[in-house]
């Protein structure tokens, strides 16, 4: 050591260092063609053609990741940010159980605080005890909730800042196979892949306050959409996907079933497919047609799949949506007699989370989509209320759930 400088006139550089895309593509093509292959770093290069640099106030988080240490170093500091998240499960039908785990984030991934979730039938079914035996030893405990959406807490994508509010895509990638027909195509899609994941059936869903998922499974929500209207997102979807399968969308379309999934889908499809679809409620005489979206489900299923067949005209497609636990017979006469195409669609994709938002800001398709939700909107710590009260309503809507509170 020869000497101490006076560290008062000192400053202590940290990278990443900022620049816009033309100063950083202009000094490196310079470096390039002058044959510079030592500079310290990028500010280097910028000052060399003449561009000035600014210093601003940084901070002792804003480290650099240039060793494997780094990264441990950075997983400790998100950590300490992030704390620990709160989860509610169900444990058994009607029980719930409050427990606090320590994150252990991925600073590859995308931290999202849940806001604000839907509780979907399927919810109902595991809490209520009306999937089979065996699922419910399977998947529980489990938290529920898989329409919802929530804000960004911490991302390592600029298009992705901390306090962005995104819709939250359930569907969980875990297929590893290159040559996956379904996670492959997009007519397909990795919805319907064995291999994948989705929350709330199988895996921890929103009722949580802080969720780690990959970049694909979030999707911004535009300024304009009111996030009681984007929290519908997931079930205006399955529409949307559903729509997405089609090879032919000519004709007249008809929607079974007045469920929160048959009017979410009549309101998607008279966007995409340029006209409204009858809707079709319990009771309706079943109009012929050439696209039937059966959203019955449940017990219903059988009677509107049956109406549908007898009703539907040759050629005509009939696509499957709602869900039910017990097996039904179908007319393979008829279907074969009129040539009739049966699509079977479960759940959505990212893409069609995407559509749906691009909808949802169109005023007049807000607002329909907001009949869905039912004025009386309950917090995370009344849950088993909240479920209580959708399990016993007869009336149309959907409950919703403060999961900040």
């Amino acid at each position: 050591v020869q000497d101490i400088p006076e560290r008062a006139h000192l400053y202590n550089g940290q990278t990443p260092q900022g620049f816009t895309m033309e100063i950083a593509i202009a000094a490196h093509a310079k470096a390039s063609v002058d044959g510079i292959d030592n500079a310290t770093d990028d500010v280097q290069l910028a000052l060399r053609i003449g561009h000035r640099a600014v210093i601003v106030d940084g901070g002792p988080h804003n480290i650099k990741i240039t060793h494997a240490p780094d990264l441990e170093i950075a997983r400790l500091l998100l950590e300490r940010k992030l704390g620990r998240s709160k989860v509610v499960r169900l444990t058994r039908p009607f029980s719930f159980d409050e427990r606090e785990v320590l994150c252990t984030p991925d600073i590859t991934r995308i931290a999202v605080r849940p806001l604000l979730g839907s509780i979907c039938a399927a919810d109902l079914r595991y809490y209520a005890g009306k999937r089979p035996a065996d699922a419910l030893r399977r998947k529980l405990p489990m938290a529920l909730l898989h329409e919802g959406v929530g804000e960004v807490v911490f991302s390592p994508l600029p298009e992705l800042r901390p306090g962005t509010r995104v819709v939250i895509v359930p569907n969980i990638k875990r297929c590893a196979d290159p040559t996956c027909r379904a996670c492959a195509s997009e007519h397909i899609g990795e919805n319907y892949c064995p291999s994948n994941a989705f929350l709330s059936s199988g895996e921890d869903g929103l009722m949580q306050s802080l969720l780690e998922l990959d970049a694909r499974n979030v999707v911004p929500v535009p300024d304009d959409v009111a996030t009681d209207v984007a929290v519908m997102t997931e079930v205006a979807s399955i529409g949307v996907g559903a729509i997405r399968r089609l090879e032919d969308l000519a004709g007249t379309a008809c929607v079974v079933g007045a469920g929160p999934v048959g009017y979410a889908t009549q309101v998607v499809a008279a966007e995409l497919l340029g006209h409204e679809p009858v809707l079709v409620k319990h009771g309706d005489p079943m109009p012929a047609a050439d696209i039937y979206f059966e959203a019955a489900g449940g017990v219903g299923a059988e009677a509107a799949i049956r109406d549908i067949i007898s009703a539907a005209r040759p050629g005509a497609t009939i696509v499957l949506l709602g869900v039910s636990e017990n097996e039904i017979p179908l007319n393979t006469r008829l279907v074969l007699e009129k040539g009739l195409r049966l699509v079977g669609c479960s759940r959505s994709a990212p893409i069609d989370h995407r559509v749906t938002l691009e909808l949802m800001a169109h005023p007049h398709v807000a607002a329909k989509i907001k009949k869905l939700v039912i004025s009386q909107r309950f917090q995370l710590s009344r849950v088993r209320e909240a479920f209580d009260f959708a399990l016993a309503r007869s009336a149309w809507g959907k409950v919703l759930i403060d999961l900040t509170a």
